[in-house]
C-alpha cells in the first residue's frame, strides 16, 4: 500500500459532505482523548487495479486515553440498533462514532477503532473506495531526485512525519531521526546525505553541538559534508540579531522559518541540490522579532506546572530567552503547594493538563479555592486538546495556549496578559 504522497488523484467522485462529517468526527474523538503532543493524520491511496478505482484509508494515531471498549465491541456489530439500551447510554460524542460508521457503510466503507495496549491511546481508521477522475503518479508529476538523500533531525514527530513524507513526495530519499544523537546510526562508512535539515529550538549549545556531531561523524567516516539547513519557528532576521548563534549560522546553506510549506521545501531543496532553475515561492512576511526585554517590562511572575522533562526544559528556555525567570514543578499537587507557600509571588501559572498526582482541572479548582480570586493568578491551560476550552474555563482557568508550544504563541499571550489591568497584580509580584 503506497502513502497518497505517493500515488494521488487529483480529484475524486464521492460526497464531500458526507466524508467531511466523517473526517471531523474521528479528529475530534482523538483531539479531546489526546493528551500527548499531537494527533498524527496519516492518508493512505491504492490503486484498485484501473485508472479509476481507489481505495483510501485515512488513520488518526495519538497516545492518550483510549476508547470504551463497550464502544469498540459494539462499533464492530455488522447492524447496530440505535434503540437499544446501550444507545440510550450514549453521550453525543459517541453517538457522532456511530452515526459515521452508518455514514460509511452505505460506500461499502469501514469506521475502525483499535486501542493501544494498556488503553495507553488508539487508532481510528476511515477507509472507503472512491472513483478517481485522473490518477497522477508522483513519477510522473516530476523528475526523479531518488539519487539524493535528505536526513530531517527534528524532535516533533508529527513535523518529522510532515517532513519526510514532503520529502519523498518530491522524489528524494529520505531519513528522519528524533535527536542529532541518532544520527551516528545513518551516517557511516557506506551511507551520507546530500542534505541535512535540523530544527533548531533557541538553545545555541545545543546547536553547536548538534553542528560538532554531524560533522565528526562525516569525518570519521569520509563521508563529503551534507548541505545543512535550519529550521526554526524565528524569522531570519531574529536569528541574525542574536549574536550567540552567528557562528552556527553562517554553516547553514539556508535558513526555513516554521512552519514550513510543502512548495517552499522542496523548490529549496531542488534548486539548492541540483541547482535547477525553480519558481521559488513568494516570501512571506517575516515574523514578528521576540522582544528579550519582555520580562523586564512584564508584570507578570510565572509559575509552570509541567510533568514532562522535556517539555519543562523547552518552556524554561522560551521564557527565559524573553527575559522571565519561572518557577517550574513537575505535576498539579506541587503546583498547589508552591502557590500556597508564596501566593504573593505569582500572579500567572501556566498549567499542563494532563499530569500524575493532580491534573491541572483539580489543581486549578483548588488553587481558585485557596485565593478566592478568580482573575489572579491567571491560569493558563498548555493542552493539545484545545477542543476542551470551555471545560478548562469553567475550572477556573482565564485562557489557554495550543501545544506544541511556539515562542511566538508565548510571546503574544504574555504579552497581552501583561498588558491587563494590573490592578489584579499582587504587590509583591516582582519578587525574584
Amino acid at each position: 500500500e503506497k502513502n497518497i504522497l505517493s500515488e494521488i488523484p487529483s480529484k475524486i467522485v464521492a460526497d464531500e459532505r458526507r466524508l467531511r462529517q466523517v473526517l471531523i468526527t474521528a479528529l475530534q474523538q482523538c483531539i479531546e482523548k489526546c493528551e500527548g503532543e499531537s494527533v498524527v493524520l496519516q492518508i493512505n491511496v491504492q490503486n484498485r487495479g484501473t485508472s479509476s478505482d481507489a481505495h483510501f484509508v485515512f488513520t488518526c494515531d495519538y497516545e492518550g486515553t483510549g476508547f470504551d471498549k463497550a464502544l469498540i465491541k459494539q462499533l464492530e456489530e455488522p447492524d447496530f440498533d440505535f434503540s437499544n439500551d446501550y444507545a440510550g447510554s450514549l453521550d453525543v460524542a459517541a453517538l457522532a462514532v456511530f452515526v459515521s460508521r452508518k455514514i460509511l457503510d452505505k460506500i461499502k466503507g469501514k469506521f475502525k477503532i483499535q486501542n493501544k495496549r494498556s488503553n495507553k491511546g488508539a487508532t481510528v481508521e476511515i477507509s472507503f473506495d472512491a472513483k478517481a477522475k485522473v490518477f497522477v503518479s508522483a513519477e510522473d508529476q516530476q523528475p526523479s531526485y531518488k539519487d539524493l538523500k535528505i536526513l530531517i533531525i527534528d524532535e516533533d514527530r508529527a513535523e518529522r512525519e510532515y517532513l519526510a513524507m514532503t520529502c519523498e513526495k518530491a522524489g528524494f530519499k529520505t531519513d528522519s531521526v528524533e535527536q542529532v544523537d541518532g544520527v551516528k546510526g545513518y551516517i557511516t562508512k557506506d551511507q551520507g546525505y546530500d542534505a541535512i535539515l535540523l530544527d533548531y529550538e533557541g538553545d545555541s549549545g545545543e546547536l553547536r553541538e548538534s553542528l560538532d556531531k554531524i560533522f565528526d561523524l562525516e569525518k570519521q567516516f569520509s563521508q563529503p559534508p551534507a548541505k545543512l539547513f535550519l529550521m526554526s519557528e524565528l524569522s531570519l532576521e531574529d536569528l541574525k540579531a542574536d549574536k550567540d548563534i552567528q557562528s552556527s549560522l553562517v554553516k547553514f546553506e539556508k535558513t526555513l522559518s516554521k512552519p514550513i510549506g510543502s512548495t517552499q521545501l522542496t523548490t529549496v531543496l531542488k534548486s539548492s541540490l541540483t541547482g535547477a532553475k525553480v519558481k521559488l515561492p513568494a516570501v512571506t512576511p517575516g515574523k514578528k522579532q521576540i522582544d528579550k526585554t519582555l520580562g523586564a517590562k512584564s508584570p507578570l511572575n510565572i509559575l509552570v506546572a509541567e510533568d514532562n522533562k522535556v517539555n519543562q526544559a523547552l518552556i524554561r528556555s522560551m521564557l527565559e530567552r524573553l527575559g522571565f525567570n519561572p518557577t517550574v514543578v513537575e505535576d498539579g499537587k506541587q503546583c498547589v503547594e508552591e502557590f500556597k507557600a508564596r501566593p504573593a509571588k505569582y500572579n500567572m501559572i501556566l498549567m499542563d493538563i494532563v499530569m500524575p498526582n493532580m491534573d491541572g482541572i483539580e489543581a486549578t479548582k483548588k488553587i481558585r479555592k485557596f485565593s478566592q480570586n478568580k482573575e489572579s493568578p491567571a491560569i493558563v491551560a498548555m493542552t493539545a486538546n484545545v477542543m476542551d476550552q470551555d471545560k478548562y474555563i469553567a475550572a477556573g482557568m482565564n485562557d489557554f495556549i495550543a501545544k506544541p508550544l511556539r515562542l511566538e504563541k508565548i510571546s503574544s499571550l504574555l504579552t497581552e496578559w501583561g498588558e491587563k489591568n494590573t490592578s489584579t497584580v499582587p504587590e509583591a509580584a516582582n519578587m525574584a
